[in-house]
């Protein structure tokens, strides 16, 4: 707070402030008088803007946080982690995101490095992914005002200063692919700084084994390569299963040249370096798995409510099994009949099922909000829950930047696309978590997909589903109807696994439980991505790409 002047309120107004810089000389602010002077008549200068002091209220400092300040002007080369200052609350920081030339970057994530005998939290950046050249750097927070977990919960967005950096790549990645869509093939390319080089590309497994690799020489620093997906024995290597990703390297010459010639004759050698390339993983195992995840005593246990929601839950993970995909069913648990270890372990337990490469399915029941799902408790009003609660050193939530960080879009263990996502929780829909699980806020039909024009990756169809605004109080129906709606959604869709979609499904299950009208619906029900998505539709690898 240097440079500001603290002025005590006049008297007889308790617990207020007034407060100026200390720099600013115009004898119209608050604490300064015509000759720049901190020394003026608080009385006076609080009154003369037509201030009547009692309306003035108590403020409060939040500490921005923000990367070192020797960040700046730093000249970065490939992945870097950078640390930040959160000083005493970074536990309700709910979203970080870093902003290059004021707008967010996909290439950063939050992650956490233990040295110096710490653990030490920020921002690890894939600077290899963006064109050498100079930047702004910024950092963005949400700051939680307190530990309700809603809608309703104030929140900060706090925007560090910008700091000047240089981005110097020997190697830059900025048309990689993370996943290997196709199944048959991956094409390798990078461009180096030296335009002028031998290179090689060493492909190794996820055990460290050396699995093949490709040589070349470029005239303009562009590599590529295409690697068909056998190792140097000829065996195929495009199981998901055996090999959860590869780690390619590729060495170079950084001097202006290499050794040899080229089209410009005659070369300088110069020592080969070597960098790593982001992991490259095959986008989709044999059989997707379906993850059922559900707060355990959102309704109170041995009651007709509890029970109805026990069977209901029950019915959706039967309805997976009948038509033979894997399925965990993942109860999480709820309340304080658990102690706050016990209910942490089982949100641990989940986000590690969801980290697994083979799962690819989520259904989700419990308490949500626009960019988070989870809570310690219920909060009431008027004798009805309406939203979660966090309690102290709680980790029974999840964020929708820790799913896309560290799965949907993950640059450091590779990308784990999901297929179809329900999270049955209020206002998910809302805010970012389509986003997060790579589902934009639209609705494509299948020709969108395998369109090379509008799909060029080939990226496998997928949807969300969510509501736009609290549900289940006052005007929702009953809590049987309630329940009932979404087992019979499951044993609708796998019924008709054949032939009928996810929208089709809502549609039926609200038919034949009664529960709220269509308007009430789908004026709060949304649904993104491929509406028309059947319960198992493109869910084995090798159902996509269509041949």
């Amino acid at each position: 707070m240097s440079g500001l002047v603290f002025m005590e309120a006049p008297p007889g107004v308790a617990g207020t402030m007034a407060f100026a810089s200390a720099e600013n000389s115009d004898p119209g602010d608050v604490g300064a008088d015509d000759r720049g002077s901190s020394e003026a008549d608080p009385q006076a200068r609080l009154t003369s803007g037509g201030c009547d002091c009692p309306n003035m209220a108590f403020f409060r400092v939040w500490h921005i946080p923000d990367f070192p300040a020797g960040v700046s002007n730093f000249v970065f080369d490939g992945p870097t982690f950078i640390p930040v200052d959160f000083k005493d609350y970074r536990e309700q920081v709910d979203h970080l995101e870093v902003l290059l030339d004021g707008s967010p970057t996909d290439y950063a994530e939050y992650m956490s490095l233990y040295y110096n005998g710490a653990t030490n939290w920020g921002m690890g950046i894939y600077f290899d992914r963006l064109p050498s050249g100079n930047y702004q750097l910024q950092l963005r927070s949400t700051v939680r005002l307190s530990e309700e977990l809603s809608d309703d919960t104030g929140v900060r967005i706090l925007t560090g200063p910008v700091h000047p950096i240089v981005v110097d790549n020997q190697v830059t990645f900025t048309n990689w692919n993370d996943l290997i869509w196709d199944n048959a093939n991956f094409q390798f390319l990078a461009q180096t700084k030296n335009p002028v080089t031998d290179w090689t590309v060493d492909i190794y497994d996820a055990y460290g084994h050396w699995v093949n690799g490709g040589s070349g020489h470029t005239t303009n620093g562009l590599i590529e390569w295409t690697w068909d997906l056998l190792d140097f024995h000829g065996n195929p290597r495009d199981d998901l299963d055996y090999d959860p990703f590869f780690a390619p390297f590729i060495t170079f010459d950084a001097g202006s040249g290499s050794a040899g010639t080229s089209v410009n004759g005659p070369q300088p050698s110069s020592s080969p370096i070597q960098r790593q390339a982001p992991l490259t993983t095959i986008s989709y195992p044999d059989k997707g798995r379906w993850i059922v995840a559900y707060q355990d005593s959102f309704f109170e246990t041995n009651t007709p409510d509890g029970n109805l929601f026990v069977a209901a839950m029950n019915g959706i993970v039967g309805g997976i099994s009948l038509r033979g995909v894997p399925v965990q069913s993942l109860p999480l648990k709820f309340g304080t009949n658990y102690t706050q270890t016990e209910r942490n372990g089982s949100w641990a337990t989940l986000k590690a099922w969801m980290l697994d490469r083979g799962s690819r399915n989520l259904y989700y029941f419990g308490h949500g909000w626009a960019d988070g799902i989870g809570g310690d408790v219920h909060v009431f009003s008027g004798g009805t829950a309406v939203g979660g609660m966090r309690l102290p050193n709680s980790k029974a939530f999840i964020t929708s930047r820790n799913i896309r960080d560290e799965i949907t879009f993950n640059k450091y263990g590779g990308a784990r696309p999901y297929r179809f996502v329900w999270l049955d929780g209020c206002s998910t829909a809302k805010g970012s978590w389509p986003e997060a699980f790579g589902v934009n806020k639209g609705t494509n039909t299948l020709d969108f997909y395998t369109s090379t024009t509008t799909n060029p990756q080939r990226k496998r169809p997928s949807a969300f589903a969510g509501w736009n605004r609290a549900i289940g109080s006052q005007g929702w129906g009953t809590v049987r109807a309630f329940m009932l709606f979404r087992s019979e959604w499951m044993f609708e869709w796998q019924q008709n696994w054949g032939t009928k979609g996810v929208v089709a499904a809502f549609e039926d299950a609200r038919y034949k439980t009664g529960w709220v009208d269509f308007g009430k619906l789908w004026g709060a029900l949304c649904v993104y991505g491929y509406t028309e998505l059947r319960m198992n539709e493109f869910n084995n690898k090798s159902d996509w790409p269509p041949q």
